[in-house]
């Protein structure tokens, strides 16, 4: 199972699908072929940008490739060959719909460029890229190197989130970077291979669940009064709340929250986080959900 701390892939209604074929000189492997094959490498990306157009961070949720081969001769002039491109969306397994504000474009070996245009829904974007492909076959196959034609398939969504949202994910990915040497690796590690089913299914069904109104209301009970378990109320001196990366200190004691999970944040910000999210910020500790 992927670490719960992973962003959701589509839990966020505002969103943009790019796909862009390409062509390219060199194949990406060497092995030859008997028939002339198209090797096709499908490059699937998530990235989350802000609402507000002033804030340029990105933040990457998914980034991985992977390779297919198809024989040329199944990509023929007849139109019902594009159901081999319908089999191979299939295949990549794409953790995403192919729907609702979807682009395409192409670019070729000629310099040419079909510059990004919006187009109705996956039946069409079938038949742009079968036609791409037939196109490609009937320029190329007399080029092709060990009988291969590289095709790259770039297939990327762009989440629009509040600004308030990506600022917080920006904050748990800096601390959890100062706190754990290893995290920074184990995020590219996560994020480089395909979601499951299972886990899709799971981070919008349960895990990006607010928090129960009785479970936020019982973390008064866990209100920092004056200093920590061990009487020392100097250990948040050097500490920052990990959603608006403010040291604890900025505030005073009283409204400083404790987790169960021991984690500490700013009252008020912790609160409307648990409103979003039943899940700690930093160790996805999972509080009674609604």
């Amino acid at each position: 199972m992927a670490p719960a701390w992973l962003p959701p892939l589509n839990s966020h209604d505002q969103y943009s699908v790019s796909v862009v074929a390409s062509q390219h000189e060199k194949p990406w492997c060497s092995p030859k072929y008997e028939e002339p094959t198209f090797e096709i490498k499908a490059s699937i990306s998530v990235t989350f940008s802000s609402d507000n157009y002033k804030n340029d961070i990105i933040f990457e949720g998914l980034s991985y490739e992977t390779a297919f081969f198809i024989t040329c001769y199944h990509i023929t002039s007849d139109p019902s060959s594009s159901n081999v491109i319908h089999e191979l969306l299939d295949i990549i397994e794409i953790p995403f719909e192919l729907k609702n504000n979807l682009w395409y474009g192409a670019r070729y070996l000629d310099g040419s460029i079909d510059s990004p245009r919006k187009i109705e829904n996956k039946d069409y974007l079938v038949q742009k890229i079968w036609q791409f492909a037939y196109d490609t076959k009937e320029q190329l196959i007399y080029k092709r190197t060990n009988n291969v034609l590289p095709l790259n398939l770039s297939i990327s969504k762009r989440v629009i989130v509040p600004d308030l949202e990506l600022n917080e994910w920006n904050a748990w990915y800096d601390e959890k970077a100062r706190s754990d040497q290893d995290f920074e690796d184990d995020f590219r590690d996560a994020i480089s291979r395909p979601r499951s089913e299972d886990e899709l299914v799971y981070e919008t069904s349960l895990a990006f669940k607010a928090a129960n109104k009785p479970s936020i209301q019982q973390l008064d009970n866990l209100r920092m009064e004056s200093m920590d378990e061990d009487g020392d109320s100097s250990s948040t001196t050097h500490k920052s709340c990990a959603i608006c990366f403010d040291k604890l200190q900025s505030h005073s004691l009283s409204q400083i929250i404790r987790l169960p999970c021991c984690h500490m944040f700013h009252g008020d910000c912790v609160i409307r986080w648990l409103q979003k999210s039943h899940m700690c910020p930093l160790c996805r500790f999972a509080l009674p959900s609604v």
